[in-house]
């Protein structure tokens, strides 16, 4: 029997947990393969207990109409149209709305300037919403497009027929307010992240190893068990090891939460990443930088972001129906309002209302959100979280039990 093993891949071009079921949902279907995509760390983690090629996911994952990456800024193509859409549609808002402002012909103004933040800036959201209709699926970026469309398309037909009724600042404030909060959403998530990077970034990339012929610097992932590795006052250690010459302190605070330096002697254990704070000191390497004390809790951390929790679950289940019946929903809207009300120029508007407004991301993107915000900071502190699912019990907590070694700085 085939031992199974697990590999990350980074995903490129998500833009809801919608996308990332859709992903999920392909590689599972892979014989052999077992799959959880992370929307907020944008990785897939994957397990396979058969022989699957790399390229072979790859293509499952294009197919669903994504990309394998490494890890590309998404800040800043965002940022760009974010600050074209916000220096158009402002003032396009303000000439539309402001009856003092308005200028001869405003509606056709509104019209030019409008097209370029209906189009390019809210392009990811079109390009999103067309891969979504060739899966035959939806998402936030369907009524997001839906709503731009609709909004620019109705005003445009007004101005040729002679109608006032123009909804230009719609299309134009729509795709730039929902850039805003993707835009926040991807800071949020990338300052999240990088708190389990830090804990790698500890460890030095350099070390400096004592051999026959001298001390050598080389790099900390060439360091082998056994080597003995040379530590100066200031610097942070770069493997585990134990003490073999030199007497001092270690600062651990990074590793124990401890804020007082710890002695430390010949035969004393010491871990990678706490910092020399004491005479040089002469360390016989116990474990390898990627195996070291700090780069387990940097995993125990991914870990726990790579399992799906059951209110993931939940709420997957509950956006998968909620954007078709939105879209039914502002149907009705409109409907009710030009049939019923007898008032079909403020039933558009409402019915954008509703698909824009009623988005299920909060939903879909608040539950993993906050669990890669709790397990990040929680390593930042030096609390490892190996089960999300136990912070959804956190209120029931009572009571806390802390080891002799445990230090109360307050409370």
């Amino acid at each position: 029997m085939s031992r199974s093993h697990n590999l990350d891949l980074e995903i490129e071009g998500m833009t809801c947990t919608a996308c990332a079921r859709r992903i999920e949902k392909n590689l599972n279907k892979v014989e052999g393969v077992t799959a959880y995509v992370d929307f907020a760390t944008e990785q897939a983690h994957v397990t396979l207990s058969a022989p699957v090629s790399f390229t072979e996911l790859v293509q499952v994952v294009e197919d669903a109409g994504y990309a394998v990456g490494n890890s590309k800024d998404a800040l800043k193509p965002l940022l760009w149209r974010l600050w074209i859409g916000i220096s158009i549609s402002a003032p396009v808002a303000l000439i539309s709305m402001v009856h003092a402002l308005m200028p001869l012909n405003w509606n056709m103004i509104a019209a030019v300037t409008t097209l370029p933040v209906a189009t390019w800036v809210a392009w990811p959201f079109h390009i999103a919403a067309f891969k979504n209709l060739k899966q035959r699926t939806t998402t936030m970026d369907t009524l997001v497009s839906l709503g731009v469309i609709v909004a620019y398309v109705y005003s445009v037909i007004q101005l040729f027929v002679g109608g006032m009724d123009v909804y230009f600042e719609v299309a134009a404030a729509v795709p730039t307010v929902v850039l805003l909060g993707r835009w926040l959403e991807v800071r949020t998530r990338r300052s999240a992240t990088d708190s389990v990077k830090a804990l790698l970034t500890a460890i030095p990339d350099l070390a400096v190893v004592r051999r026959e012929s001298g001390q050598e610097t080389i790099a900390t992932k060439d360091v082998k068990l056994g080597d003995l590795v040379v530590v100066a006052n200031g610097q942070r250690i770069p493997v585990d090891a134990v003490v073999v010459e030199g007497v001092g302190q270690v600062d651990n605070s990074l590793i124990t939460g401890e804020s007082v330096p710890v002695g430390v002697h010949p035969d004393s254990e010491v871990s990678a990443g706490a910092v020399n704070i004491g005479a040089t000191l002469v360390l016989r390497t116990t474990a390898v930088s990627a195996n070291s004390r700090i780069a387990q809790i940097a995993d125990l951390v991914r870990e726990a972001t790579a399992h799906k929790t059951k209110i993931t679950g939940l709420t997957d289940r509950i956006s998968e129906v909620f954007v078709p019946a939105v879209i039914l929903l502002a149907i009705v809207t409109y409907l009710v309002w030009a049939f019923v009300i007898g008032d079909s120029q403020r039933g558009l508007p409402a019915a954008i209302a509703v698909l824009v407004i009623a988005c299920p991301c909060a939903l879909g993107i608040a539950v993993p959100m906050s669990l890669v915000v709790a397990t990040s900071l929680g390593a930042r502190h030096g609390i490892v979280i190996r089960d999300p699912d136990t912070l959804s019990l956190l209120n029931r907590v009572r009571k806390v039990v802390l080891d002799k070694t445990g230090t109360l700085t307050t409370g």
